[in-house]
């Protein structure tokens, strides 16, 4: 396996293109802000880390939760935060990310950035906690988010997790996929992967946190459906 320190290089390159699709977002917290943001850059600063300026005091903390590659190499990128201003959960889709491994210069170039509709709304935003690439069609599962980050979201386990299915184009111009749904899970049940078994069926992974959404301790099974 080899791993590659961005340095913060992906956090630039998606906050960059939010910004330019000028795609309405939710609204981080000031706390959320301060915590992963502010206190970030300055302690970059403090430190004299090369990659200090390249947080900046408006930027969105990037949550990456599911994460596929299509098959010319691309890389799609499942977003638990941030979500839109209407709660609907983000895609990110990259160029090739060869250059990543072979030059220390490397930077990653945002192809499209998509929103999954169908699913969230301004009281209960959801983001995604897994996708899964099977021909042209997108698979992911889908969540809540933590109120920390959103002022009045509900817990996760407020929301049952739903796996949807969406139709994927590498490229295109569109910047919505209309979601149906698949699958809605048990109020409580935390989905946080899923695997097709290309026949139809799926096993999805899920953390059952009875009554609360951070039990000290949680029990981890593994679901296979069809």
């Amino acid at each position: 396996m080899e791993v590659v320190r961005d340095r913060f290089r992906l956090h630039r390159a998606i906050n960059d293109a939010l910004a330019l699709s000028r795609l309405p977002l939710a609204r981080l917290t000031e706390k959320a802000s301060r915590d992963f943001i502010r206190r970030t850059r300055t302690l970059g600063r403090r430190r004299h880390k090369a990659w200090a300026d390249r947080i900046l005091p408006g930027d969105l903390p990037i949550n990456i939760e599911g994460a596929a590659f299509d098959d010319q190499g691309g890389l799609v990128l499942g977003l638990r935060f941030p979500v839109t201003a209407s709660g609907q959960p983000i895609i990110v889709e990259l160029k090739e990310l060869d250059g990543a491994f072979r030059s220390a210069g490397w930077w990653p170039v945002v192809r499209a950035i998509r929103v999954l509709t169908g699913v969230g709304s301004p009281r209960a935003p959801v983001g995604i906690r897994d996708l899964e690439l099977s021909g042209h069609d997108l698979h992911v599962v889908v969540g809540g988010i933590d109120p920390e980050l959103v002022k009045g979201a509900p817990p996760p386990s407020a929301r049952s997790f739903e796996h949807r299915v969406g139709r994927w184009t590498r490229g295109a111009e569109t910047s919505k996929v209309l979601t149906r749904l698949v699958r809605r899970f048990q109020p409580g049940l935390r989905v946080e992967g899923l695997a097709g078994d290309g026949k139809g069926g799926f096993a999805y992974v899920a953390e059952r946190l009875p009554g609360v959404d951070r039990p000290a301790k949680g029990r981890v099974a593994i679901l296979s459906l069809r």
